[in-house]
């Protein structure tokens, strides 16, 4: 088993580390429970929804770590050991935040927009990673597209995308493809890009207490955010499609920032997907824009991977509105957040709370904001789009 990524590692190419870790025991644990529980409770549900693109799940490993009996003392184990090696090659102080899924298969895109994820910024701090491992595969030994720093510093020095202070996402408009017969890399000419910087805010606070009425009061909060934002982000795909480039650009310079759009200049960006074989590790740098692999897969083709988000240990200090990760971690009493609170480390915990808050309101908000998590951000990938290389123009 290897990491990709990592401090003091052999680096081989630009961006790509890689590190030895003894964890043996770990990959024979994912495909004995892991992939069974995965590929039979989650995927057959998927196959029968008439829309085949749906969130990443999150803390199911956590989930099941506290609710198996016996306690499973392999899978605490394993988990030490990571926490052992992260320590050694990135120092002390990280804890895992939470788990997610990354199942890939014709018709399954699990993240098809060029994003980070918010939930890094809650401290404020920009170290994270996230640990992608890959579990099992048919013909796609590789990971998912990422925008190196190393492979992108015209791109990531661009003021438009809003780092280190908040999470860009990115929307590349439809892509016209021009094979490059020399080498491996995509030429693509597209309509102008822009930027949807992740809002951060404190009163998202109100999910945090176990109150029903500070709830409730969350959830008109985060339907009105969630609208506004939602009606911005499509109205610049509409019009990136439809106007001018320089109308495009003039409009978001006006008026762009009422709905967190900022155009990007011309840029080349390249995508680096990562060669993995099953148990390997890739890291994912915070501040690293990323996305599901985009190109036409044969039947049978699949990928199964799990990540674990890690960030260090520190006071809470504002919170992304709503998304998968954080509309599952608020229902439950022990991974809630309060502001100025450390961030908690569930993964190390003997005894967790896990139970879901029993008020009618509560299950209700609950409901409603697993909806606005989902609404918008998981569409299809733009047809003809390259994973490799784009120019951005």
């Amino acid at each position: 088993m290897a990491f990709t990524g990592g401090r003091g590692a052999s680096q081989t190419e630009a961006g790509l580390r890689l590190v030895g870790i003894g964890l043996g025991s770990l990959l024979a644990f994912f495909h004995q429970k892991i992939t069974r529980i995965y590929k039979t409770t989650v995927e057959e549900g998927f196959t029968h929804r008439a829309e085949r693109n749906r969130p990443i799940q999150y803390y199911d490993l956590l989930q099941y770590k506290n609710s198996c009996h016996p306690h499973d003392e392999c899978l605490q184990e394993i988990i030490e050991k990571i926490y052992g090696q992260v320590e050694k090659e990135f120092g002390p102080g990280f804890l895992i935040v939470h788990d997610f899924w990354s199942y890939r298969a014709p018709g399954s895109f699990p993240a098809p927009v060029m994003h980070t994820d918010p939930a890094f910024w809650m401290t404020g701090r920009t170290d994270g990673f996230n640990l992608w491992f890959l579990l099992d595969h048919k013909d796609m030994a590789y990971g998912i597209d990422v925008l190196t720093k190393e492979d992108n510093e015209d791109f990531y020095s661009c003021p438009a995308l809003g780092l280190p202070h908040a999470p860009p996402f990115l929307f590349a408009g439809k892509l016209e493809s021009k094979a490059n017969t020399t080498d491996t890399t995509d030429t693509c000419k597209a309509s102008t890009a822009f930027i949807h910087r992740i809002p951060l805010r404190k009163w998202p606070v109100l999910f945090e207490w176990q109150n029903d009425v500070a709830n409730a009061l969350g959830t008109l909060c985060c339907a009105a955010s969630t609208w506004w934002l939602q009606k911005a982000i499509n109205l610049g795909k509409t019009l990136q499609d439809w106007w001018p480039s320089w109308a495009f650009r003039g409009f978001l310079l006006t008026f762009g920032w009422l709905g967190s759009l900022y155009p990007l200049p011309p840029v080349t960006l390249k995508a680096r997907r990562f060669e993995l074989q099953i148990g390997d590790a890739a890291v994912i740098r915070q501040d690293e824009l990323h996305a599901s692999d985009k190109e036409p897969l044969k039947e049978g083709q699949f990928r199964l991977a799990i990540g674990f988000k890690f960030m260090r240990q520190a006071p809470v200090r504002q919170y992304l509105v709503n998304g998968p990760s954080a509309t599952r971690r608020r229902i439950h009493r022990d991974l809630k957040l309060p502001l100025g609170t450390l961030l908690n480390d569930p993964y190390r915990q003997s005894t967790l709370d896990l139970a879901e808050d029993a008020g009618v309101l509560t299950r209700t908000v609950a409901k409603a904001m697993s909806g606005f998590a989902t609404a918008g951000r998981f569409v299809a990938p733009e047809k003809g789009s390259k994973a490799k290389g784009t120019r951005l123009s």
